[in-house]
């Protein structure tokens, strides 16, 4: 397993070599460049300022040779200027990878404290009201677009409670209880949408593996319905929503 992982990890530094390749000489197709933009953006229309940026850029050197350069420096972690702003890319990323990270592992804390319960509880109760609730309560998160639910979240409290959350970033060592209030509605609105379909998957494979032969000669030997789920069933059933949290980790 551990070989398999090792493998797959190293996979991870090619197939980021050839998407950078892709992308890079995709942007060279289109007309135009980021000089061109830039000149655009400040209002500067003469050809020397052109020219000039052009070659502040490096814009003037062959597509090969930009690549190059480029990537040379993006391994030493200058990943350039930011279009707008003029900010150092590298520095916009230190300053939201923290509230992007915090709001991401909300998110999914959420959809994993509520999903699983869901479907394991539809799973060892099918066809009963419990399951139906849990299949409605997943057919709507899948059914509802993200920005609906986010919209409601901020609109709806301040109709009713007049409670509207801060704009302003709130830092979780400087206040956590202000930090917690900002974050548990943008967290409860992308957690949904994980949720179901978390919650759907967890059903899914449980009723498969419920219906399997160990699980009825644990059964038959007299374990308690606790025992049977959580000590065999849940155990084994947790492959597929395993595969399903890596894949929303990549979405979050």
């Amino acid at each position: 397993m551990a070989r398999y992982a090792i493998r797959r990890l190293l996979l991870l530094f090619p197939v980021l070599f050839i998407v950078s390749l892709i992308v890079f000489f995709s942007i060279r197709l289109v007309p135009g460049d980021t000089a061109m933009a830039l000149v655009a953006d400040v209002n500067l229309v003469d050809q020397r300022s052109l020219e000039v940026l052009r070659d502040e850029l490096g814009l003037d050197e062959p597509a090969v040779k930009q690549y190059g350069l480029w990537l040379g420096r993006a391994l030493k972690g200058d990943l350039g200027t930011a279009f707008h702003g003029r900010q150092p890319v590298i520095s916009n990323i230190a300053r939201a990878a923290p509230v992007t990270l915090e709001l991401g592992l909300m998110a999914l804390i959420i959809s994993l404290l509520v999903a699983i319960p869901i479907g394991v509880f539809s799973a060892i109760r099918a066809d009963t009201w419990t399951d139906y609730g849990g299949r409605l309560f997943a057919v709507f998160g899948i059914a509802v677009p993200d920005f609906i639910l986010g919209v409601c979240m901020v609109i709806l409290p301040a109709i009713w409670f007049n409670w509207t959350p801060a704009v302003v970033y709130i830092e979780f060592l400087d206040d956590p209880i202000g930090n917690f209030k900002q974050f548990i509605l943008p967290a409860l609105a992308i957690g949904f949408r994980l949720t179901s379909v978390l919650a759907r998957m967890t059903r899914s494979s449980m009723l498969e593996v419920l219906r399997q032969d160990y699980i009825r000669t644990a059964w038959s030997k007299g374990l308690g319905e606790r025992a049977v789920v959580l000590r065999h069933a849940l155990k084994n059933a947790m492959v597929a929503p395993l595969t399903i949290i890596g894949t929303q980790m990549v979405f979050l």
